[in-house]
């Protein structure tokens, strides 16, 4: 027994012999595998420290109310079962086992009436944190004989309290809302805008506050009066983290529970749902980085291959000298496995403490904690069980790496090799037959294990297909260059005879090429993703719409022409339809563009449809500028008058009349009764003045009632009524009405300057008299989404827009449309407000101004001027700023960061392969090239031979690289739809290249290698 153990610690001693002595070679072995353990760990801590940010930004971004873990009580202390230093012990022992901070307290009196005057009463601990003082000076603690206050709102005098008197000792305003949220959330929204005017209205009762809770609370004078007591701890991304947010959940629902359970129970408040929403969305973002994170084992693996294969020729020959010594077997094994298991040890640890300080810096970088960033990511036991699983992973790679076989790479062979790569690409396609991994795949789970595979199956199939093509490919080249210079053949014919270690080289470079391709330019795509997602939503420099909460649409804040001041400004019509003939789906929207326009819409791509956008313009262009027909009003007008007779039932008369503006107005003519002549009057309001009459409406007067079908009585009315040419102001507008018509119940017969129109008028029914339009019988030219395309008849769909059926006809059809989600319908704007105001005057009014700048230097001034008057009444919306908020999210900047180290990682990988295999090179054909020199070859043509060897190597690599990267980043953008923020992007992401940063990066590695390979070559070959 104690012989075997010597004999065992002799072969490890004997590795660590080899380890210390001839350890070069294999010291760049772990170098590699120190590199992708780097690169993972970097990965692993960026996505936590992303994460973190991402969840502090949602956390500011919540409503103030909304922003704090709060605890309320409420009642009258006299009829309490407990006092307050009780309940005020009770709230503080549970808030504080959420770890948030220290609670604050709030007392509130709200409007209590105390000698005939309303006062409300609030007291806080360390006030100078929540009120600024405007005049006067922050109150001291409240005492019976001298309570100080200070006065945030309302006027008047203070009120007379028996047994405490109140002094005030300065006035101010609240720095935050948050001490008083409880109290505004028991309003209704009426009652919290009436209360938010009275406290900010002159004359209104005082709002007072006072420092010290339990000072003001213990007063005996207003120990009867009914209060709030309230308890809060504020959230923020500093109190709050994602590695907390699980256990901050659990703790609240005890802390709930408890609280709830208590004699006088609590309320408690908090926005955990919304906690629990942001963490998971961070998780999503998270998920993505499986890619990365295969990515950099994928490294790890391929690099292990590679230094095995490397490494091959002097492992046997240290297996000959060991054998012919007498060294067993088992003796052999146990070195081997002690030198694999050092090498992969000391390269993964090494890694992973350089991953410790790449780590701290991207997470310094993205402004999360450094500390708890690394303790919950690299050094929890999760990332530390990585790293051994890490190490071992690349000790068992290098000991089967070692052990197999030589390459079988003849046309008819079938290798292990091959075999894998047939599995690795079933793998492959069936993760992608489920399916897209959006944020809905990603957040249900499982999806993460295959995105972490992805990239190593994919460079793996890639690699071994590299791998069969060499050897042909070598063979080939060996007998092109028979006729060539002596190095060229050299090379080519050395590759050709020996193509296993070649093969696996070119695989090497492949793997690491391809994975820096991918990452590289998926960061590219991920960053033109955000700019096409800012255009495809605001589809100009700005986009101006009216502001719903204030009643203000676009045209009543300015006209058309103030518009086109601030720029090149594109009035845009947006409505909802239904389609009767498709159902199932979401009523698609309708937008009406100036088809002139059309072309200069951002955010469009050349993908959306066959057609060019200009083409699919062309194809909506009106022959002529669409316009109302009508009679144009004096622009002093400021009545009209309408002389009507009337045989029948009474008619209730009105007139529409386009603004300047492109507004319609309504005017009440009023009402036409049976007998003789009469003269209707309505007045012309300022914003008509100027415009055109368009047309009357013709309305039941009364409720004529007659059976309809069983559904009960209907109103109707009959007639025939007899019009006379309009009047402003007395003047005759010397209306054309034989170019009128009557629709929907009317029928005219016309002569100059009368109208004859005999009436049928029912509730159904919107009966006018209008003059005839050129948009009259003519179908709406669209462009619609592929949906509703099928939809249509031989080209045509009807829509119902508005409560109007409208016939289109589809000349062209798209994938999507900026602006818009889902099925959509695009039309010309004059022509589509044309057919709708037509039957309904002001159904289709501009909604939308889409604006550019000028020029570039222009954009800076077009924002401010957007924020002045009359704009700032309305809804404004910038293309930049919403590009800026996107590249400012945490989770796409770690994303991108991540992206830029995953590259480096593969690169500085692809180097070390290099020397690698340059230094195998020496080492193993030492012998051949002196044999060589020996029979009078020149040191010049030996060195030639070698760098056309390894420069013929990388060319192979580089060539597979360039197009396993392109294949793993389309298959990434097809398969990965999540935006650098982890949203699902609008539009998809768009396979795009940088070239410039391509190129220059090729250039880069191909003249280090270069460098290398001179370098090397010369030291090895010399006179």
């Amino acid at each position: 027994m104690t012989q075997s153990i010597r004999r065992l610690f002799a072969g490890a001693r004997l590795a660590g012999v080899r380890l210390t002595r001839r350890g070069s070679h294999l010291a760049l072995v772990a170098v590699g595998i120190a590199i992708a353990a780097a690169a993972l760990a970097a990965v692993q801590a960026t996505s936590l420290a992303a994460q973190d940010r991402s969840l502090g930004r949602d956390l500011a971004r919540l409503d103030p109310d909304d922003r704090s873990v709060r605890a309320v009580w409420g009642g009258i202390p006299a009829q309490a079962e407990a006092p307050y230093p009780a309940l005020d012990r009770t709230v503080r022992t549970q808030l504080e086992r959420l770890r948030l901070g220290t609670p604050v307290s709030v007392m509130l009196m709200n409007e209590i009436l105390f000698s005939g005057r309303n006062v409300s009463l609030a007291a806080l601990d360390d006030l100078g944190r929540w009120v600024r003082v405007r005049e006067g000076r922050l109150p001291r603690r409240c005492r019976p004989s001298r309570c100080e206050v200070v006065q945030i709102a309302g006027e008047g005098p203070l009120p007379r309290i028996a047994g405490l008197r109140l002094v005030r000792v300065g006035r101010g305003a609240v720095r935050s809302r948050l001490p008083l949220t409880d109290v505004l959330a028991r309003y209704s929204s009426n009652e919290a805008l009436s209360a938010a005017a009275r406290y900010h209205t002159s004359g209104k009762p005082p709002f007072l506050m006072v420092e010290g809770v339990s000072e003001l609370a213990r007063v005996p004078a207003i120990v009867d009066v009914r209060r709030t007591y309230s308890w809060f701890v504020p959230l923020s991304g500093d109190s709050l983290h994602p590695w907390s947010a699980d256990a901050f959940a659990d703790d609240l629902t005890r802390v709930r529970s408890a609280l709830r359970s208590e004699a006088q129970p609590f309320d408690v408040t908090s926005p955990d749902e919304a906690v629990l929403a942001a963490v998971e969305r961070g998780n999503v973002s998270a998920q993505r980085l499986f890619l990365l994170g295969g990515a950099a084992v994928s490294l790890l693996l391929a690099f292990v291959v590679l230094a095995a294969s490397a490494n091959r020729r002097d492992l046997e020959a240290t297996r000959k000298r060991l054998r012919w010594l007498g060294a067993r077997g088992w003796q052999i094994g146990a070195l081997e496995v002690v030198e694999a298991l050092v090498v992969a040890v000391v390269g993964a640890i090494a890694g992973w403490v350089l991953g410790q300080g790449l780590a701290a810096l991207a997470a310094s970088h993205l402004g999360a904690p450094v500390a708890g960033t690394l303790r919950n990511s690299t050094l929890a036991p999760s990332g530390l069980g990585i790293v051994l699983v890490l190490a071992l992973a690349a000790c068992c790679v290098l000991l089967a790496s070692r052990s197999a076989g030589a390459f079988s790479l003849g046309a008819l062979t079938v290798t292990l090799a091959d075999i894998a790569a047939l599995g690795a690409l079933a793998v492959i396609g069936i993760g992608l037959a489920r399916g897209a991994a959006d944020t809905t795949a990603l957040g249900q789970g499982g999806t993460g294990v295959f995105l972490m595979l992805l990239p190593g199956l994919v460079t793996f199939v890639l690699a071994v297909g590299c791998a069969r093509i060499i050897a042909p490919t070598l063979r080939l080249l060996e007998r092109a260059g028979r006729g060539a210079r002596l190095p060229l053949r050299l090379a080519a014919l050395s590759l050709a005879r020996s193509p296993g270690r070649a093969a696996i080289a070119v695989g090497f470079l492949v793997v690491s090429g391809s994975l820096a391709f991918f990452a590289s330019s998926y960061r590219t795509m991920l960053l033109h993703a955000q700019s096409d997602s800012a255009a495809f939503a605001i589809p100009r420099d700005a986009v101006v719409t009216g502001d719903l909460s204030r009643l203000v649409r676009v045209l009543d804040a300015a006209s058309p022409a103030t518009y086109g001041e601030l720029g090149d400004a594109a009035p845009v019509i947006r409505l909802s339809a239904s389609v009767p003939r498709l159902s199932g789906t979401r009523n698609p929207t309708v937008l009406g563009i100036p088809a002139r326009a059309l072309p200069d819409v951002d955010g469009w791509r050349g993908d959306f449809s066959e057609a060019s956008l200009s083409e699919l313009a062309r194809r909506i262009e009106p022959p002529t500028e669409p316009r109302l027909r009508g009679v144009e009003l004096p622009l002093a007008a400021r009545a009209i008058a309408l002389p009507v007779r009337l045989r029948g039932r009474a008619v209730r008369i009105g007139a529409s009349i386009e603004t300047s503006r492109g507004l319609f107005e309504f005017i009440e003519l009023g009402i036409a009764e049976p007998g003789g002549r009469r003269v209707l009057r309505g007045r012309v309001p300022p914003v008509a003045r100027g415009g055109r009459l368009v047309g009357f409406r013709f309305d039941i007067a009364r409720g004529y009632r007659v059976a309809n079908a069983g559904i009960g009585p209907q109103p109707e009315a009959r007639g025939r009524l007899t019009l006379e040419d309009v009047r402003a102001d007395g003047v005759p507008l010397g209306i054309p009405f034989e170019d009128w018509l009557g629709v929907d119940g009317i029928r005219a017969r016309t002569s100059r300057g009368e109208a004859q129109l005999d009436y049928f008028l029912a509730s159904e029914l919107v009966s006018r008299f209008r003059p005839r339009q050129p948009t009259d019988g003519i179908s709406l030219p669209v462009i619609v989404s592929p949906n509703l395309a099928a939809a249509a008849d031989e080209g045509v769909l009807p829509l119902d827009i508005s409560g109007q059926r409208v016939l289109a006809h589809v000349v062209g059809v798209a994938e999507r449309f900026p602006s818009t989600r889902g099925d959509f319908v695009l039309a010309d704007h004059g022509t589509l407000a044309a057919v709708l105001n037509t039957e309904s005057p002001g159904t289709a009014a501009t909604s939308e101004f889409w604006i550019t700048a000028r020029s570039s230097g222009a954009a800076l001034e077009l924002e401010r001027a957007l924020g002045r008057a009359p704009f700032n009444e309305l809804e404004v919306r910038l293309q930049h700023s919403l590009e800026d908020e996107s590249q400012a999210d945490p989770l796409a900047s770690g994303t991108l960061l991540a992206l830029i180290g995953t590259t480096l990682a593969a690169l500085g990988l692809a180097l070390a392969g290099v020397l690698l295999v340059l230094g195998a090179d020496a080492r193993d054909e030492r012998g051949e090239l002196f044999d060589l020199l020996a029979q009078g070859a020149a040191p010049k043509s030996l060195r030639s031979h070698l760098r056309l060897r390894m420069l013929l190597i990388v060319a192979f690599g580089i060539i597979g690289a360039l197009l396993g990267g392109a294949i793993l980043s389309a298959l990434a953008i097809s398969f990965v739809r999540l935006s650098a923020g982890a949203a699902t992007p609008e539009p998809p992401i768009a396979f795009v290249l940088d070239w410039p940063l391509l190129l220059g990066g090729l250039a880069l590695y191909l003249a280090v290698a270069t460098a290398l390979v001179l370098a090397l070559s010369a030291r090895q070959v010399r006179v």
